[in-house]
């Protein structure tokens, strides 16, 4: 059930909002506020979102929340004995990581090593679980954020509002869970907040069916006479045009998740902020799928040691936080080639500083059209 589809739109998501509100309006009576009886059926629907495509969806889900759930607690009996604290840290980890690689990357090693070898290895993924890019993430965000204590092991009914939550299931933006704790905990709603999260919402399908898709479509009749042959103009148009084609639909679906969410009375950060006007890759990362960049930064780049341990040290964490973005985004070569140009982007406009070259008229320099080139290429690499 996409975002954009009738179905969502004008059944799905009026009918949670109006269960949702009255749900609000039954914890009056005391005994339901205590069972969150409105938290229970924003699970419920965000299940059911979930779960559309089939009933595989709902068990896998299920079953992952409560392992999860497991994990935290798990942690927290055992925060005094550091070892097998760090024990069940890891085997958590290990555990989503690989159920994240055995449903998307399995299919892409399998060809990888059919092209090596005489006899070939059968295999087919015939399902992926919904999500399960953004989900492998929010579920390590909660096990170490427990594991640090920087926050609380949540009940199952916290636990499962973490990772289902449908309007971030989907393309994120990812919510750590120690700020998803404190939004769970001081979450209000209000007209003004209901009406700002419709006019996100209506902002977000703006971008993308009446931009993106625009995009997309002139996008796709270039591509078709690439056979016959186009001038170096319309080609250049063409990687413009597919660059904002990706921004817009990108970030028309955070606008719509946002704008639902505050719907919900949960307010989730920003995940764009312009990143066309970054003036260095670096820059282009703080602004370009900010949630992202921020959780590989919390979870990845600082355990490894950030840039506190020397200029080389420094360059290989960006390295190997660069690669696993790659390869995040998906299975291929391209992927892989995506992290390796980024850290080699990010890396050259840090050794144009640290040797002195320094520009100070951002608008007329090498530097800047070298930003801009990569900015362009990095964005065509998203996708």
């Amino acid at each position: 059930m996409g975002f954009t589809s009738v179905i969502f739109l004008f059944l799905f998501v009026p009918v949670s909002i109006i269960l949702y509100y009255l749900m609000i309006m039954l914890e009056k009576i005391r005994i339901l506020k205590k069972m969150r009886i409105r938290d229970i059926v924003l699970v419920l629907i965000s299940i059911f979102f979930y779960g559309w495509a089939g009933l595989d969806g709902v068990k896998f889900i299920s079953v992952y929340v409560v392992g999860v759930f497991i994990t935290g607690k798990l942690i927290g009996l055992v925060k005094k004995k550091k070892y097998i604290k760090y024990g069940v840290l890891f085997t958590g980890i290990f555990a989503l990581v690989g159920l994240l690689y055995y449903y998307k990357y399995m299919d892409f090693t399998v060809a990888i090593l059919n092209s090596y070898i005489s006899k070939k290895i059968i295999w087919k993924t015939s399902w992926v679980p919904l999500g399960i890019s953004f989900v492998t993430f929010s579920a390590i965000s909660y096990i170490t954020d427990v594991y640090r204590g920087d926050a609380k092991s949540g009940s199952l009914l916290d636990v499962a509002l973490y990772l289902t939550f449908f309007p971030k299931v989907v393309s994120g933006p990812i919510v750590l869970w120690k700020d998803f704790e404190g939004k769970i905990e001081h979450r209000k709603t209000s007209v003004d907040l209901f009406f700002n999260g419709l006019n996100r919402i209506m902002i977000g399908f703006g971008k993308k069916l009446i931009l993106a898709d625009y995009f997309g479509t002139v996008v796709a009749s270039i591509q078709e006479q690439v056979t016959y042959g186009i001038d170096i103009p319309t080609a250049w148009g063409c990687v413009l045009l597919y660059t904002l084609q990706i921004y817009y639909d990108f970030s028309g679906y955070s606008d719509i998740a946002i704008g639902l969410s505050n719907i919900f009375g949960l307010e989730l950060d920003e995940n764009f902020r312009f990143p066309y006007t970054a003036v260095s890759i670096t820059d282009f990362w703080r602004k370009w799928h900010i949630s992202l960049g921020t959780w590989f930064k919390e979870y990845i780049y600082i355990p490894l040691g950030g840039n506190r341990k020397g200029w080389i040290r420094t360059l290989v964490n960006l390295g190997i936080v660069f690669l696993i973005t790659g390869i995040w985004h998906g299975a291929g070569g391209n992927y892989i080639f995506l992290g390796s140009f980024t850290w080699n982007s990010s890396n050259s406009g840090k050794m144009y500083r640290k040797e002195g070259v320094v520009y100070k008229d951002s608008k007329s320099s090498k530097m800047d059209f070298y930003n801009a080139d990569c900015k362009y290429r990095l964005a065509g690499f998203q996708v």
